[in-house]
């Protein structure tokens, strides 16, 4: 690319031998006539209007709250356009009653598709000349930021009514990983010209967050985190990398899922395999101040042993057992071959494995540690969700010990930011765990 500095962030390894969100068929499909978000998102009123205002002028365009606490707004309907150009996705994130800050994604491989090298190029010179003529002003080079996940590069219009930044990314062909050039967003944030960026703020104050103090203990016997974020990973099968961005916000890192998915070579239609995610993550986790830690993983050995458990109960039932486990590619391919009832069986029978998932969710939890959590859906009835079957990826954020209860939350926006699921019915469906803290002192 001759325009633009390359930029090199790859990565990967392992939470389990599945692709979580290899199945995640998300069933919402909307059609809008297009519409122009240049009114809504003019900072004259962006950031002055009360959340109510906002969302009287919002909802007609698309956008809809993500989650019951209405901190962010979010649309994806796909026709909506900003400064002339098309828009993937539209976020605006709240704090109080105004708005904190808003971004438009002209750009994202999950939500966009592949596009090639020239095209990619020449929608980021169209951009940038569209916010120039916005501003009024003469972009300004940024150069690469080096506090986020992605080394993304940026430029910058400050006006008296906000400060605009550009940020493009893209990954540098790797021919041994068998990638090629591949570009992987396009994303302007707006924020008030009064503040600092929003990623330099959150850095900042997040040195001097502490876990522990947003766990509550509720007098029905609730142990949970309530306040960590929704992020609604929309249509496309981005749930690992999305649950992984709802933690790193919680703790004041500044990332999205776009930057995640570049980061873990994630495919908007297969999903995250959360081995490449994990290591990815673990190659940034000293420049963020978080680490990452893997507490149930699938191996060989655990994966054996459940498939003659399986096939023992099912032979006694007279039921069909699995064939030679070689035969399974991947792990969730056994689970899709598997009778419910059985595996449910097999699984409350693993006693030192599910005592081992009670005492790890427990501990985390009481330090303010939400915990990444691969399940494989259709095993146990969820009524009301997007996707039936297959490998997904949610997020544990409490317990309750009296009732034998997990809370839980997917993101798939609102309606799914606290759910419960009895604790055998979860340790049945789960196929990993993973936990995501922040350094001694602070993210």
């Amino acid at each position: 690319m001759k325009h633009l500095t390359i930029i090199l962030s790859l990565a990967s390894a392992a939470l389990t031998t599945t692709t979580f969100a290899q199945s995640q068929v998300i069933i919402r499909r909307m059609t809008f006539e297009e519409v122009a978000l240049d009114k809504l998102l003019d900072p004259a009123t962006l950031f002055t209007q009360t959340k109510a205002d906002f969302m009287k002028a919002a909802a007609p365009l698309g956008l809809e709250w993500t989650s019951a606490a209405q901190d962010s707004a979010r649309s994806d309907r796909g026709k909506s356009k900003f400064v002339g150009q098309s828009v993937a996705e539209s976020l605006v994130h709240f704090d109080g009653d105004k708005a904190k800050d808003a971004t438009v994604l002209f750009f994202g491989r999950g939500d966009s598709g592949e596009i090639s090298e020239a095209k990619f190029e020449e929608l980021l010179k169209t951009v940038i000349a569209a916010l120039d003529t916005l501003t009024a002003k003469k972009f300004t080079p940024r150069g690469k930021d080096t506090k986020n996940a992605v080394k993304a590069n940026g430029v910058f219009w400050q006006t008296e009514k906000a400060l605009y930044t550009l940020e493009y990314s893209f990954t540098k062909e790797n021919k041994s990983r068998d990638i090629p050039f591949r570009p992987e967003f396009i994303r302007l944030e707006m924020t008030p010209p009064e503040k600092k960026s929003i990623m330099a703020t959150a850095l900042a104050s997040s040195k001097k967050f502490d876990p522990r103090t947003q766990v509550k203990k509720e007098p029905n016997g609730d142990v949970i985190i309530p306040t960590v974020p929704m992020v609604d990973q929309g249509r496309k099968g981005y749930c690992a990398v999305a649950t992984a961005e709802r933690v790193m916000r919680f703790y004041g890192v500044n990332t999205d899922a776009n930057e995640i998915a570049q980061i873990a070579n994630s495919d908007a239609g297969g999903g995250t395999n959360p081995a490449e995610m994990i290591d990815g993550l673990k190659k940034i986790q000293n420049r963020l101040r978080f680490k990452i830690h893997p507490v149930i993983e699938p191996n060989e050995k655990d994966f054996n042993k459940l498939i003659e458990d399986y096939n023992r109960v099912a032979k006694r039932l007279k039921e069909k057992e699995l064939p030679d486990t070689k035969k399974f590619i991947v792990f969730w391919s056994a689970y899709s071959s598997m009778e419910r009832k059985i595996l449910k069986d097999v699984k409350t029978k693993d006693v030192a494995g599910y005592t081992k998932f009670l005492r790890v969710v427990s501990q985390n939890l009481e330090q303010g540690v939400p915990l990444a959590w691969g399940v494989q859906l259709g095993i146990v009835p969820e009524p009301n969700i997007p996707q039936g079957a297959g490998g997904h990826m949610r997020l544990i954020i409490g317990i309750n010990t009296k009732t034998n209860e997990l809370i839980f939350s997917d993101s798939w926006g609102a309606g799914h930011e606290k759910k419960r699921m009895p604790l055998d019915d979860a340790w049945s469906i789960t196929t990993g765990l993973l936990t995501i803290e922040p350094l001694q002192g602070g993210t």
